[in-house]
C-alpha cells in the first residue's frame, strides 16, 4: 500500500513537471506566418561549425563582448547556413551574434565579422516559446506555407531572438523566398 502511494505520488509529480515544462516552453502556443519585407539588418557575428542546437554559446560569447563594449544587443540571431537535412551535423555552419540597429565602426576581436542586409521579403514566422522547439513547431509549418503559395526557399535562415519580458522569448524566423509563379511567367 504504502510503495503504490508513493509510486502514485512520483507518476503525478513527474507528469506534472512535463506539464509545466510544455507549457512554459510554449508547446501550446501558436505560429503566426506572414510574408513581409524585413531590414536592413546590421549584425555583429561569430562563425559556428556544428550541430545548430549548440550555437547558444557563439552568440553568448557575442554577447558578453557587445555588453564589455557597451553595444545594444538587446536582440541576438542565429543564421543557418546549411540544411540539416543535407549536411553532416558535425559540419553545418551557422553565424550567431547580435543584430544591431546601426552600423558600427569599431575595431573587432579577430573572431568578430560584420555584416550589413538589404531589405528584403521574407516569408516571416513568428513564435512565443523556445527557439529549441522551432525545428519541430515552425519549420514544418513554414514548409506548408511556402509549398501552398508556391514559394521556393531562397537562402539562409535568420532566427532572430528577443527576451520580451523576463519571461517570455518571441523568435521571428525570416526565410528568403522566390516566387515560383512569377518566375514561371517570366
Amino acid at each position: 500500500m504504502v510503495i503504490r502511494n508513493l509510486f502514485l505520488v512520483v507518476s503525478l509529480s513527474l507528469f506534472g513537471f512535463i506539464g509545466w515544462c510544455a507549457v512554459s516552453m510554449g508547446i501550446f502556443k501558436n505560429v503566426s506566418i506572414r510574408t513581409e519585407a524585413q531590414g536592413p539588418f546590421y549584425l555583429v557575428y561569430k562563425e559556428h561549425v556544428g550541430p545548430y542546437h549548440l550555437i547558444s554559446k557563439t552568440i553568448a560569447d557575442v554577447e558578453r563582448w557587445a555588453n564589455t563594449e557597451k553595444i545594444d544587443c538587446k536582440i541576438s540571431f542565429g543564421e543557418y547556413l546549411d540544411d540539416p537535412n543535407k549536411v553532416e551535423h558535425e559540419r553545418l555552419r551557422s553565424n550567431g551574434g547580435c543584430l544591431l540597429k546601426d552600423s558600427m565602426a569599431i575595431p573587432l576581436p579577430s573572431d568578430l565579422r560584420t555584416s550589413n542586409r538589404v531589405a528584403q521579403n521574407y516569408v516571416v514566422a513568428e513564435f512565443e516559446g523556445s527557439p529549441a522547439l522551432g525545428p519541430y513547431k515552425v519549420y514544418n509549418k513554414v514548409e506548408e506555407f511556402l509549398a501552398e503559395k508556391k514559394l521556393k526557399l531562397a537562402g539562409p535562415v535568420i532566427e532572430i531572438y528577443e527576451m520580451k519580458t523576463p519571461d517570455l522569448m518571441q523568435t521571428k524566423y525570416l526565410f528568403p523566398y522566390k516566387d515560383m509563379l512569377k518566375i514561371e511567367k517570366n
